[in-house]
């Protein structure tokens, strides 16, 4: 598999993921809620190590995205600056809990703005990696 075909289908996964969080942002915000206040419960030991991780992949992707020339690039050197930042913020739980707690507070309203930034992320990436 070449780069090309590697970002293409990096676009398509995320680009479904962002879909998925995005209707399960707006169709259940409450239980939104209590998955990321056990999320952020979970053992340090696997907190560093999706640290680094998310981080390593994200150096990766922004990397492969530096290497090539394609509309694609833009995307993907997002996609790696944000395995980046969690990996930097996944070392943290405090910094985690700290940027979660609006969500993790169960603002509705909040929930399903970011639900639909989220979708309108998701059409944008796979429109990216299926028609460039």
């Amino acid at each position: 598999m070449n780069a090309l075909v590697f970002m293409k289908w990096l676009l398509i996964i995320f680009g479904i993921f962002a879909l998925l969080k995005g209707i399960w942002m707006i169709a259940s915000p409450k239980t939104v809620s209590t998955a990321l206040k056990k999320w952020t419960n979970m053992p340090s030991w696997l907190l560093k190590t999706l640290s680094v991780i998310f981080f390593l992949f994200g150096l990766f992707c922004v990397w492969l995205a530096i290497t090539q020339v394609s509309p694609k690039i833009a995307a993907t050197l997002i996609i790696g600056a944000i395995f980046l930042i969690a990996g930097i913020i996944y070392h943290s739980r405090e910094t985690l809990k700290f940027l979660l707690a609006p969500w993790m507070k169960g603002n509705n309203k909040l929930m399903i703005a970011f639900g639909v930034i989220s979708l309108i992320i998701s059409a944008v990436l796979l429109w990216i990696g299926i028609a460039k």
